[in-house]
């Protein structure tokens, strides 16, 4: 058998790995629509950072990180109790089964992708912990992570944020169009609030997910700071380093406690406070002569479940007092929390899926709730509700990790001093090379983007990040228990916050708070697990460890081909509608007198050359072209034609069948053939035609109707319904002859409206086309619920109707009453949904 003392060195990779793939996630930002999470033809969105196909590279990455420490481990008799494996198999079940038995899986497969692999490395995180220098070498990779994040941050408020919100201000009317919202409306009003907002919020584009882990890291380094003090002082004067640890650790803990300000959330303080106290607390009794007493022992599995279920019962409490507080924070969760009870009482074996709340959500949330979540931001909740039963197994997984944790409060602190220091190189090499990765590969994935400041970020990220490393290493010889106890309360704090907010189903994130909970779980060194007899073969040890990763293993494998192909597909879509969007900006610019450097002779150039690569790609694939132009606007006209027909020809290619595809990508495409339309419309115009195109363009507008109605058939969300009838409205106001756009886009309205049954965002649409079609009756039925639904929209007014809607509405109603014999199903009143307030 390997000496506990000597990792080998499969269990050395797997570290790595673990490190390194959560640094990337940790580094880099999500891009699940690359190219496409806006509208393309109007603002450019760069592709970076982690796009599906590699976020799902990094989630097989951190599997493989976990197996490969497991199947060390397993190597010397140490493995996964039966009951922790069980609990996680079934809640592997539980993803799996959303993704095999849906045909829209895409989102629950790279969610679910991205649970499974983290709970998976908690997992081995909670064996390997066992062992002192795994446990040593798995925390010090986990804080050194946390220096690039909070310089981040601080970058983010002071530098990033003031340009950001001058660039939105400059071109608000085209980012708002980009987005597909109204000026006035709801959606663009709560995004001119949020981005106004300076707040730090990482690369997870979350404030509240970022606090969680500075908080967490703000207890841990307070807590090496203090450790430092209870080592023997002849000890530590041998050490050369030791002003460097100790420095090192204050800065990060500064750093960490600067950056839970610069988020700015609430819950982040609380944890630090509580955190800190409790920090405080464990660690006097700690170092007591004499034992911790008796009831302490017995308390701290309390505090563990008072971790986890304390902030739910506050939020519940908050949710009882009701509107006679000012206070909204809390209030809103309790909302989530009675909306996410009700979607998992509705769907208590399967769930609804990881992807798939925000749907569930809107049917059953409490009317003067103002906002649709994709989330119940609590972490038990989120997965009963979306896997049901099988969610719980992992809420059971949680708890008991939580439960153990907190037991470490009450071990003795038994020094452990060595008559002298142990080299540090071989340490600092592993670990250097484990935060070096994440820095370099994020780099290269954001490198579209770096900047001067960005890249002082990283390095100075990654050196602070290794010495924050090296003090952990350096204290644990001395005192491992004391830094265990400090770790262990930063766990506790993250599991607290991860019920009031998305850190815990947020990925790398969740990973982050996992890996840490996993190895303050672990027994300590001075109580080894039980292992197997010497006589027991290695294969039986490995089996469990085995089995656990192939059922990891198996839905990444099984998604990674296709979502690889949709993410290559949506790149080169996004490459071909370049000219579309960029010359068509450069003639707009050139026409209103504000070309900013350009020329019309350089502009002709541009577009000559761009002509000719379309065409060139067109004839490629087998596409009719355009006689040569004889105009500019000729060649432009042909240009967005071109550009726009081959980008649906590439988004066609990403998903079959297509009405399966996410939906994003479907509106897009039905957006795209809407463009062409128009486009081909106006080369006809202008006497530039492409072959065959008589009567094409209603024809093109037509199998875009059909394309959103597919779409709404196969994936009936409330979203998919609206766009549908946004779009053939869209489309009659255009003054499109297509046979019966009015009543499909009423109709959708009314379907999405049943979606959704307390917004008053469809019932409002519904009544203004409505009543532009004649049908008044029914336009004041739609109108009255609407207005009743924006009185409920009081604790958010940015979420209601705008004014000149409120308007329009009172002046329907106020109309005079008209027999119009309309056969459609008006809009129930909230109060026959049967709900209260």
């Amino acid at each position: 058998m390997i000496p506990r003392d000597q990792p080998s060195p499969a269990a050395m990779l797997g570290v790595v790995l673990l490190i390194a793939s959560l640094g990337v996630r940790l580094y880099s930002s999500v891009n699940l629509y690359p190219g496409f999470d806006i509208d393309p033809t109007v603002l450019a969105s760069p592709i970076l950072g982690l796009t599906p196909s590699l976020g799902m590279a990094c989630d097989l990455a951190l599997t493989l990180g976990a197996g490969l420490l497991l199947l060390a481990l397993a190597a010397r008799g140490e493995r996964p109790a039966l009951w922790e494996l069980t609990l996680f198999l079934l809640g592997v079940v539980g993803v799996s089964l959303h993704v095999f038995r849906r045909d829209a899986w895409f989102g629950d497969a790279t969610l679910g992708a991205s649970w499974t692999s983290a709970i998976f490395a908690g997992l081995a995180a909670r064996v390997a912990g066992r062992d002192p220098t795994l446990r040593t070498w798995l925390l010090a990779g986990l804080l050194g992570l946390l220096p690039t994040l909070a310089l981040k941050g601080g970058v983010q408020v002071s530098l990033d944020h003031p340009d950001t919100y001058r660039e939105f201000l400059a071109h608000k009317s085209d980012m708002l169009a980009a987005h597909g919202w109204t000026p006035d409306s709801p959606m663009a009003k709560a995004f001119e609030r949020r981005i106004s907002q300076p707040e730090a919020t990482g690369w997870f584009g979350l404030a509240n997910v970022l606090s969680t882990l500075m908080a967490c890291g703000s207890i841990a380094f307070v807590g090496l700071s203090l450790t430092r003090r209870f080592i023997d002082p002849r000890l530590v004067r041998t050490d050369p380093f030791r002003r460097t640890w100790f420095v090192t650790s204050l800065l990060c803990a500064a750093l960490c406690i600067a950056a839970t300000a610069w988020a700015g959330s609430k819950g982040g303080y609380a944890v630090l406070a509580g955190g800190l106290a409790l920090l405080a607390l464990a660690m006097g009794l700690a170092t007591r002569a004499n034992p911790a007493p008796r009831l302490w022992r017995r308390l701290t599995p309390a505090l563990g479940l008072l971790a986890v279920f304390g902030p739910i019962a506050l939020v519940a409490l908050r949710g009882v007092i009701g509107t006679r507080l000012h206070e909204l924070s809390l209030l809103v969760r309790a909302f989530y929390q009675v909306g996410a009870a009700r979607v998992f009482l509705a769907h208590p074996l399967f769930g609804v899926g990881p992807s798939e709340f925000k749907d569930a959500y809107t049917l059953v949330k409490r009317p003067i709730a103002t906002e649709d979540v994709s989330s119940p931001h609590c972490l038990l909740l989120d997965h009963a509700a979306t896997l049901g039963v099988f969610g719980l197994a992992w809420c059971a997984l949680w708890i008991a990790w939580a439960m153990s944790s907190a037991r470490s409060l009450a071990e003795p602190d038994i020094p452990q001093e060595p008559a002298a220091w142990s080299p540090m190189r071989p340490h600092l090499r592993l670990l250097g090379l484990a935060i070096a990765i994440p820095i370099v590969v994020s780099n290269f994935l954001e490198a579209a983007a770096t900047t001067p400041t960005v890249t002082a970020i990283r390095i100075g990220g990654l050196l602070l990040g290794v010495l924050a490393a090296g003090s952990v290493v350096r204290l644990s010889q001395a005192r491992p228990g004391m830094v265990r106890l400090a770790a262990a309360v930063a766990a506790l704090g993250a599991i607290a916050h991860c019920q009031i907010e998305l850190t815990g189903v947020t990925p790398g994130a969740q990973a982050w708070v996992l890996l840490l909970l996993g190895v303050s779980a672990a027994p300590a060194a001075t109580q080894p697990a039980r292992q197997s007899p010497p006589s027991r073969p290695r294969a039986a040890a490995a089996l469990p460890a085995l089995i656990a990763l192939l059922a990891t293993l198996a839905l990444p494998v099984f998604a990674f081909p296709r979502v690889l192909k949709f993410d290559l597909a949506l790149r080169d879509a996004y490459d071909v509608i370049a000219p579309f969007r960029e010359l068509t900006s450069r003639m707009n610019a050139l026409q209103s007198g504000s070309p900013q450097g350009d020329t019309p002779a350089q502009f002709a150039k541009d577009l000559s050359a761009a002509h000719a690569e379309l065409s060139q790609l067109m004839s490629e694939a087998k596409r009719p072209l355009p006689q040569p132009p004889s105009s500019v606007p000729q060649a432009l006209a042909q240009v967005q034609v071109m550009s726009a027909a081959l980008c649906e020809h590439r988004l066609y290619g990403a998903w079959q069948p297509i009405a399966n595809a996410p939906s994003v990508v479907v509106q897009s495409l039905s957006r795209l053939l809407v463009a062409e339309a128009d486009a081909l419309e106006v080369a006809e115009r202008l006497g530039a035609p492409f072959p065959k195109s008589s009567g094409a363009p209603e024809n093109i507008r037509s199998a875009a109707v059909e394309l959103a109605a597919n779409l709404s058939r196969t994936q009936p969300t409330a979203s998919n319904l609206g766009w549908l009838g946004t779009l053939c409205q869209g489309l009659l106001d255009q003054g499109s002859n297509i046979d019966g756009l009015g009543p499909r886009a009423l109709n959708s309205y009314r379907l999405a409206a049943l979606k959704t049954p307390y917004s008053p965002l469809y019932p409002s649409q519904a009544a203004l086309l409505a009543a532009k079609l004649g049908r008044h009756d029914e336009a004041r039925e739609y109108a009255r619920t609407a207005l009743e639904l924006d009185h409920n929209m009081q604790l958010d007014p940015l979420a209601g109707l705008p004014e000149s809607t409120r308007s329009s509405l009172e002046k329907i109603i106020a109309a005079a009453p008209e027999n119009t014999g309309s056969d459609q199903t008006p809009i129930k009143s909230p109060s026959s949904h049967g709900r209260g307030p």
